[in-house]
């Protein structure tokens, strides 16, 4: 793993690890900061083509923990298609503003890659190919700017990511969420 990569990634997620504005707010004597559960979806595009992300947020006092699914993959009709996924548990900061909030975590992640290989049996054009899987824990990032159009509905730009040895995968989608978002 390139050591200037993670080294800016660690600054950047520091850098984020102010508190959240309920945060504050709880420790100046104020409105305290409910527990609020809301979960995502959304698709579009990654490192091999296509991309989705499946995720389920607690927002707590303590920080905001994300139990999320990401995954990658090629479109390919002729041959075994590449693909990247991984599950992920993170844990992060959210700056909250009146109907947005932004919220980054990383965490590890236990990421599968599928790749093909040697084809083992053709017929004209359309060949099957052997496939070669490997599993590695890597550095899952994941960064959501959500625009929260009720108390309980929202829309948002997710980036994800998975940095590990064997092979590193990003994406970015358009999602759905819904819960308690403000």
């Amino acid at each position: 793993m390139n050591i200037k990569l993670t080294a800016g990634l660690i600054l950047a997620l520091s850098a984020a690890a102010r508190p959240s504005t309920a945060q504050m707010r709880a420790e100046a004597g104020g409105e305290g900061s409910p527990l609020g559960v809301s979960g995502s979806f959304g698709l579009g595009p990654a490192t091999h083509g296509f991309g989705g992300l499946l995720s389920l947020g607690l927002s707590t006092a303590a920080g905001e923990f994300v139990l999320r699914a990401a995954a990658a993959e090629e479109f390919a009709i002729f041959s075994t298609p590449e693909s990247s996924e991984d599950f992920a548990l993170l844990y992060g900061r959210r700056v909250t503003g009146d109907k947005t909030f932004l919220r980054i975590a990383a965490g590890p992640g236990l990421a599968r890659t599928v790749r093909p290989g040697s084809a083992e049996s053709c017929y004209l054009i359309f060949c099957e190919y052997d496939k070669i899987e490997t599993s590695r824990l890597g550095l899952a990032l994941q960064l959501e700017a959500i625009w929260a159009l009720s108390q309980w509905f929202g829309l948002g730009l997710d980036a994800f990511g998975n940095v590990n040895s064997d092979a590193s995968f990003v994406g970015l989608t358009l999602g759905v969420h819904l819960g308690r978002l403000r």
